[in-house]
């Protein structure tokens, strides 16, 4: 599975990721307005440390008032940069309005506005099997069995389609959709379509549905507030003094070298072993405690790092034909 990475500050990882054993070429998600970032990675791509890159429309910045939408002038950028791009949202209409209650009416203007933005999209693309059709939670099922069954004026039938869940839905109601979609997918006319995950990597939905891909912005936004993903650790270990607990917890801490600014207690059960395990971990990385104390680069590089190898080995859980909770569709 391919796992994208998003943010524009993402790339800003790849010098320490690249000094790491069995390094990987990254997969990152630019939305069509980091231009400029795109442009910084593009050498990377023709050197072959990036993968050619996911586009997204920035169709949610668009929802949330802060872009015009450009779907003629977006067609003719992903033209112009086809050649280091991989797969390609669409142009999407989410549903309703931001921040606001949704209608019903709201889920039928959206699958119709989609829907027509698609077509419009895939007439003029250089490479148009790489447009994502968006299929959105809370739109009808229909909407996403008519793309599953459209065929283009060569006999071919969608190639991606990606399923987005709702922001203002819980996460299992979410995970249930993604689940129902993809079983829809599989048992439709067109199996081998591929499917995306937008913004989702719940390992239990993710080996359930064995997606072609999905994005993330997890690396980047728990390296931001200070931890780091190591594989023997369950939940993310905070290796930033910025985030050092304050309590009798914090009063624990090996004070050989007060100067020194590394973390010496970890807010986990474990206590100075736990430290060594983390410590040890980053040394495998030609890494210090301190280079991921003071980079949030450093530490976005080791959950990119651990994320990649996430999903190597994905099992099949079968969970497609178990008893479902609710039906959705």
């Amino acid at each position: 599975m391919k796992l994208y990475f998003s943010g524009a500050s993402t790339f800003r990882a790849y010098e320490t990721l690249k000094k790491m054993p069995d390094y990987r070429p990254l997969t990152l998600l630019h939305t069509q307005y980091e231009r400029s970032s795109i442009d910084k990675v593009k050498p990377f791509i023709d050197s072959g440390d990036v993968e050619p890159l996911f586009i997204d429309s920035g169709a949610f910045s668009v929802h949330t008032g802060k872009v015009e939408e450009n779907i003629e002038e977006y067609v003719h950028y992903l033209n112009e940069i086809d050649d280091y791009v991989h797969l390609a949202a669409q142009f999407d209409e989410i549903p309703g309005e931001y921040r606001k209650p949704k209608t019903p009416e709201h889920y039928i203007y959206s699958a119709e506005r989609s829907w027509a933005n698609f077509l419009q999209m895939y007439d003029h693309m250089k490479s148009p099997e790489k447009l994502i059709y968006v299929f959105h939670q809370g739109e009808d099922i229909s909407n996403l069995v008519r793309a599953l069954e459209w065929r283009d004026k060569d006999g071919k039938g969608l190639g991606v389609v990606g399923i987005s869940g709702q922001n203002d839905s819980s996460e299992k109601m979410k995970n249930e959709f993604i689940i129902q979609a993809i079983d829809i997918v599989q048992h439709s006319s067109n199996p081998k379509c591929k499917t995306h995950l937008f913004g989702s990597t719940n390992k239990y939905v993710v080996n359930a549905v064995q997606p072609y891909s999905a994005d993330s912005t997890t690396h980047l936004q728990i390296g931001i507030y200070g931890k780091i993903y190591i594989p023997s650790i369950y939940q993310p270990v905070i290796v930033s003094n910025i985030q050092r607990p304050k309590g009798p917890e914090s009063d624990t801490a090996n004070s050989e070298d007060e100067s020194s600014t590394t973390l010496k207690t970890l807010p986990y059960k474990g206590g100075s072993d736990m430290y060594k395990e983390v410590e040890t971990y980053l040394h495998s990385l030609n890494l210090t405690m301190n280079d991921v104390e003071g980079s949030s680069y450093c530490r976005m590089a080791v959950n990119i790092y651990y994320w990649q190898r996430q999903f190597d080995h994905i099992t099949d859980l079968n969970v497609i034909t178990h008893p479902r909770s609710k039906k959705l569709f």
